[in-house]
This record gives structure tokens, C-alpha cells and sequence, in this order.
């Protein structure tokens, strides 16, 4: 172990220790110690320790002291939130409302919406208006993905209603996934009824990409529906790939009789493989 490595660690120790025994003489310890690498590892210790029973006061320390660019910082003021939504999502709601840092707010509000997707998802779907339009594709997918795991059919009814937009194209394709799993068929009729438009091809990518192993002509002809032409050249070449090295005479055949596909491209897909 390396002279750094065994500073950091001791730091680290140290400030669980305060944060579980003295919090001001913590605070203290912290403020005079050297601008150092590991007096941050030290600080988000000693934060994340402080969560554990005033999240509160860890909170309002964690934004004075730790900065708000997508860092660490972020990460140990998410971590607070999460913690503290857990035991009062009210309050922390509260508390973040009043941020003036909208990335803070944003990270903050992202915390509490995934830590109530699994016991209101619809709670907190409505919150995921109040995100800064910046974060809300990457909060929505993670919380698509945590409403799907545990009800896939709930999660596609809100994913509908959502803006046409980032957001919506990546809490859909997570939404698939999970509905893929338990039923191709089912999950295929659900998509027959969405609109044509920017999610729904994401959802056909992302549906024929878990279809193609087990159902490659219906992966292909899925594909073949994909409105935005960059996207349905890629995926009918990607599931056609996959299915020529697998049956070449039927894939061959699929792809000669398609009306989905002009000769430039039959003849592209056929000496590719």
C-alpha cells in the first residue's frame, strides 16, 4: 500500500469516527485540514456517516462544503437525499424546493424520485416535472427502469403520456426491457398501439434487439417499422446480421421478398453475409 493510499484511509477512519462520536469536533478536524485529495475522501465520509442520523444537517453541510459540478459532490449530496427520503420524503422535498443551485436541485430531486419509484412510483412521476430540463432524460431512465422492475405494465401506462422527447425515449426503452423479459407477445402487442414517432422507434430498437435470439424474422420485420430511416437501415442490418448466421436460407429469403426494403439494400444485406 502506497504512503497516499494509507493516508487516505486513516483520514477516512478518522472521520467516521467523529461523525459517529463528536459532529462539531468532526467539523473542526475537517475545515484545518490541507486542500489534499484525501481530505475529500475524509469529508464525504464524514458526510455520508452524518446522513445516517440528521441527513438535515448533513445535507446543508454537504452543500456548503462539497461542490455541485457532477462530481463527487453531487454524488455524496445524492447519496444524503436518498438516505433522508427514506426515513422523511417530505421534508427533503421541501428542503430541495428551496435550493438555489439548480444543479443541486436537480440532483437532489433526482434522489428522492428513485428512492420513491419503488413505493410511489406515481408520486414521483409527477415530480419529475419539477427536474431542471437538463437531468430529466438520465433521472427518467433510471426511474423508468426502477418503476418497471417491479410493475413493467403500471410504468408503460405513464411512459405514454410523457412529451415526446430524450426523457420519453429513454424511460420507454427501459420499460421494454423489463416487459420483453416476462413477454415478447404481449410486450409486441403493446407496441402496436403507440404512435408512430421518435419513442416509439426507440421502443421497436430496443424491442427487436431482446427479440432477435429467440424470433429473428419477427425482429427484422419489426425493424423494418422504425419511421426514422438511419435507425431502420441500422436494426434491419443488425437483426438480418444476426439472423443469417443463424438460418441464411430463411433470412435470405425474408430479405429477397420484403417490401420494407428497396434492391440497393436487399443486395447490401445478401453480400454482407
Amino acid at each position: 500500500m502506497t504512503a497516499g493510499s494509507e493516508r487516505n484511509n486513516s483520514a477516512v477512519y478518522v472521520a467516521r469516527s467523529w461523525a459517529h462520536t463528536d459532529i462539531a469536533a468532526g467539523q473542526a478536524w475537517l475545515a484545518q485540514l490541507p486542500d489534499e485529495p484525501w481530505k475529500q475522501s475524509a469529508q464525504i465520509q464524514f458526510i455520508r456517516e452524518w446522513a445516517q442520523t440528521d441527513p438535515r444537517a448533513a445535507a446543508d453541510f454537504a452543500m456548503k462544503n462539497t461542490p455541485s459540478d457532477g462530481s463527487a459532490g453531487d454524488r455524496t449530496l445524492g447519496y444524503v437525499a436518498e438516505t433522508w427520503a427514506r426515513s422523511d420524503p417530505q421534508q427533503v422535498l421541501a428542503w430541495a424546493r428551496q435550493l438555489g443551485d439548480e444543479n443541486a436541485r436537480g440532483t437532489v430531486l433526482g434522489s428522492i424520485i428513485t428512492t420513491l419509484a419503488g413505493r410511489d412510483p406515481q408520486r414521483a412521476a409527477v415530480l419529475l416535472a419539477e427536474l431542471p430540463a437538463a437531468t430529466q432524460p438520465a433521472i427518467a431512465s433510471n426511474f423508468a427502469r426502477a418503476w418497471a422492475q417491479k410493475d413493467p405494465d403500471g410504468a408503460a401506462v405513464w411512459v405514454v403520456q410523457l412529451p415526446e422527447g430524450d426523457a420519453k425515449n429513454r424511460a420507454i426503452s427501459n420499460i421494454v426491457v423489463k416487459k420483453a423479459q416476462q413477454d415478447l407477445v404481449k410486450t409486441a402487442g403493446w407496441l402496436e398501439q403507440l404512435p408512430a414517432g421518435a419513442s416509439r422507434d426507440a421502443a421497436v430498437r430496443e424491442f427487436t434487439s431482446r427479440a432477435v435470439g429467440t424470433d429473428p424474422e419477427g425482429a427484422a420485420t419489426w425493424a423494418a417499422t422504425i419511421s426514422d430511416p438511419k435507425m431502420r437501415a441500422t436494426e434491419i442490418e443488425r437483426t438480418t446480421g444476426q439472423w443469417l448466421r443463424k438460418d441464411k436460407a430463411a433470412a435470405a429469403q425474408w430479405i429477397t421478398r420484403s417490401p420494407a426494403l428497396d434492391d440497393a439494400m436487399k443486395q447490401r444485406l445478401l453480400r454482407g453475409n
